[in-house]
Formats: structure tokens, C-alpha cells, sequence
């Protein structure tokens, strides 16, 4: 396939309503407590873990590739590591899910995904206030095309039914939770 025919493909896909993208935080205003203890315990389920601001900073002193939007959550510079040289992984998640643990990451400028795929250990970082019910909700608090929908570490069982960890990515999830 040549790029003119792939630019005329998603020249042909339609843009989502406009409807379809509620402000993260929106959707769950009357249960975000019990959806967050929901949310902690589908993650924990799948072998990741929630861990505060301070157990992530120190992580991300080691060898780290963090994206703009941590840099600035964490109020630091951000780092220019190569990511395949990278002890952790740092992003930040438009939204959880709390019905399946799972963290949804968009692309986009300064947002550098490979953070999420390559290093040993990925951090997400999740404002509480962009916790969904539901995977259709997070499908609808998306703004762009291109995204990543993340639940749990990187396993695999296709050798002979075993399953192994970190094969394909990160062997460990931590998603570090925000109040704003």
C-alpha cells in the first residue's frame, strides 16, 4: 500500500462527533469512590499496582523516559533517555477503566508511547477525576485516533500455555494516582 492510498483511506474515516468527548472526570461524579476501589482491584487482579507520588519518583531517578505531560505533573524537565536504554517508563493516562484495571493512553506531540511499551517497568500516572465506568466510556472520552488501551503488565501463554511476563513490554505496571 502506497502512502497516497493510505492517506486516502483516512481521508475517508469519518472525525467522531464532537458529543463523543465528555471531559474526563465527567462520567463519574455520584460512584468515583467505589469505581476507583473497583478499578484497584481489576488491577491488582491482572499484576499491576497502585503506588503513590513518592514511590514513582523515586523509580523514575533511575534511567527513565518520561513524556512532556509527566514532566510536567511532576514539575521536572523532560528526559531525552533513550527509551530501549530505559529502566522505567513514565506516562500520564487520559483515563482508567474501572471495570477491566485498564489505563488509556493517547498519542499525540510530546507524548512519547514508546514509554509505555519498551521499558521494564511502565508508570502511569491517572487523575482520579478521569476514572470511567466503563471500556464504551473510555472509547467515548477519546479526542483522537490514536490510542493505546493498556491492561495489565505485557504476558503472554503462547509457548506452550505458560504464561510469562514482560515478553512483548513491561513485566511491571504501576499506576500512581493524582487528585486533580
Amino acid at each position: 500500500m502506497s502512502a497516497g492510498d493510505r492517506d486516502l483511506i483516512l481521508s475517508r474515516l469519518p472525525d467522531p462527533p464532537a458529543e463523543a468527548a465528555p471531559p474526563p472526570g465527567t462520567l463519574l461524579a455520584t460512584e468515583s469512590v467505589a469505581s476507583w476501589s473497583r478499578f484497584e482491584m481489576e488491577l491488582l487482579k491482572l499484576g499491576g499496582r497502585i503506588v503513590d507520588l513518592d514511590e514513582s519518583r523515586a523509580a523514575l531517578r533511575t534511567g527513565a523516559v518520561i513524556d512532556d505531560d509527566v514532566a510536567a505533573v511532576l514539575g521536572v524537565g523532560a528526559d531525552d533517555d533513550v527509551v530501549w536504554d530505559a529502566d522505567v517508563g513514565a506516562t500520564t493516562a487520559l483515563c482508567g477503566v474501572a471495570e477491566t484495571g485498564s489505563v488509556l493512553l493517547e498519542a499525540g506531540p510530546g507524548r512519547n508511547r514508546m514509554a509505555s511499551l519498551a521499558p521494564p517497568l511502565h508508570i502511569v500516572f491517572l487523575r482520579r477525576s478521569a476514572l470511567v465506568a466503563t471500556l464504551e466510556d473510555a472509547f467515548k472520552a477519546m479526542t483522537r485516533r490514536t490510542a493505546v488501551l493498556i491492561t495489565g503488565p505485557s504476558r503472554t501463554a503462547d509457548i506452550e500455555g505458560v504464561l510469562v511476563r514482560g515478553v512483548h513490554g513491561p513485566r511491571n505496571l504501576w499506576v500512581c494516582p493524582l487528585d486533580s
